[in-house]
């Protein structure tokens, strides 16, 4: 029944703690596990597109959507990347694309926290991807209580060893990672002490349904011995639906009011009435689960089967004294004989 127990060297002294890792996922109010309903993102990260107004309205769509959160993306330009204009001729034309709408599309640090700020108010989890160590600071000083890991951050043990002392939760994509990178990293989180959970993911934009391989999902809980969950970068939102009936208690989806908009994630994103679809769904499969020990019958069922269950009937005159013979004996409805 000891849930922590120090460990010693042979002087006697502590030189670490062990403990039991917790069943469940805490994010401030909510607790996330097997017996609780699945954690909802949806993901706005940059689909703002620099537009304080458009991102308060997106919190409020989502939140009418019926997601649990809200998620951003915080980056400090100048410390994530080698060149960090767009025009720089020593990068090739993906990347100037790409920084081009970085550079574009962010939010101000001060903008995003009133964003923050907004969505509290409206009674939605406001949570940000940070991609730098700047960022990290920049939020640890604003107070967020857990924060998202991108999957191109997840082998970056750097970044992982300072979110881990910020001592809170942390939700970790495992897309474009190796079996062998999420198993080094998984290790490193557990040696570091943190309290994460994971995401099965794949970082195509879209994601062709034959690429997703969903039943990973079950590989990655028995690997992390932690909750899992789903990021999808796929069209539609068949996939999320499903991955909780296979143990996903985290799903993440992008969110956007027009898909044609100019960015690299409307395109994968669901639009608000798409994402209430989604999340209807995801509600009416955990209502399904049921807690698999026992077989009962529900007021549905006792009422059909007496309409078209069946009962044994004598077909003759039976006089008092008669044995009863199976060609005296018929099958028919309603059930209640």
């Amino acid at each position: 029944k000891l849930n922590i127990v120090p460990i010693v060297n042979n002087d006697l002294k502590i030189i670490a703690i062990a403990s039991r890792r917790p069943e469940n996922f805490r994010i401030q109010n909510f607790t996330i596990g097997k017996k609780f309903p699945t954690f909802i993102i949806a993901e706005i990260g940059n689909n703002h597109n620099g537009d304080i107004h458009l991102a308060k309205k997106l919190v409020d769509l989502a939140k009418d959507s019926g997601a649990d959160c809200v998620k951003f993306q915080m980056r400090n330009m100048e410390s994530l990347y080698r060149n960090n204009k767009s025009n720089s001729e020593n990068e090739d034309l993906g990347s100037q694309y790409v920084l081009g709408l970085l550079e574009k599309f962010q939010l101000s640090n001060s903008d995003l926290f009133r964003v923050f700020d907004y969505a509290a108010k409206k009674n939605i989890l406001p949570l940000c991807t940070a991609w730098d160590i700047e960022s990290i600071e920049n939020l640890e000083n604003y107070g967020l209580p857990a924060y998202k890991v991108a999957s191109a951050d997840f082998i970056n043990h750097d970044l992982l060893l300072r979110l881990s002392e910020t001592r809170k939760p942390l939700i970790c994509s495992t897309g474009m990672t190796k079996e062998s990178e999420i198993i080094k990293s998984i290790n490193y989180l557990q040696d570091l002490g943190c309290f994460y959970s994971l995401l099965h993911c794949n970082s195509t934009y879209p994601a062709a349904f034959k690429d997703i391989n969903l039943k990973y999902i079950s590989r990655l809980a028995d690997l992390g011995k932690c909750v899992v969950g789903y990021s999808g970068h796929e069209r539609g939102y068949n996939v999320p639906i499903a991955s909780v009936a296979l143990g996903a208690r985290i799903i993440e989806k992008h969110f956007t009011i027009d898909k044609e908009m100019e960015g690299n994630d409307h395109v994968v994103s669901l639009l608000p009435e798409e994402f209430r679809n989604m999340v209807i769904g995801i509600r009416d499969v955990e209502t399904s689960f049921g807690n698999g020990n026992t077989k009962t019958l529900s007021q549905g069922e006792i009422i059909n089967r007496e309409v078209l269950g069946k009962s044994l009937i004598i077909n003759c005159d039976l006089p008092k004294g008669k044995v009863i013979e199976s060609k005296m004996i018929d099958v028919r409805s309603p059930g209640i004989g």
